[in-house]
């Protein structure tokens, strides 16, 4: 504290870039159609740490709510994964924007749904 009473910092953090207005913004409004790679790879790994650093709780929410809005495309593209050739087009192009942890997400959703498809058929 300084003689005035104000709190003194010794570290001042900013927010990274991946985290700025525009990108969140861009999260709320839709955001399936993100390519999340482009502004980071670990893009939920980074989000994660912050949100727990800073409890940040509408950060937080925001995050999870992309997960879930995510995901549930993740998953249904994983199921088609080999459909016509202009859904191939448009499930690479999604592929290719899908951070490391929703990669493994993706790669998971595909092997079940051949798993499932195979327990069915035997």
């Amino acid at each position: 504290m300084t003689e005035d009473g104000e709190e003194v910092r010794l570290v001042d953090l900013i927010k990274p870039d991946a985290f700025n207005k525009k990108i969140m913004n861009s999260i709320k409004s839709n955001s399936v159609n993100i390519a999340i790679r482009s502004v980071l790879t670990n893009y939920y790994r980074l989000a994660e740490k912050w949100g727990f650093w800073f409890q940040d709780e509408e950060f937080i929410e925001v995050i999870q709510q992309m997960l879930k809005e995510r995901s549930v495309v993740i998953n249904d593209y994983s199921f088609n994964i080999n459909g016509s050739s202009n859904n191939n087009e448009e499930i690479n192009k999604f592929v290719h924007g899908l951070d490391e942890m929703e990669k493994e997400l993706f790669k998971a959703c595909v092997i079940s749904h051949k798993d499932a498809k195979n327990w069915l058929v035997n």
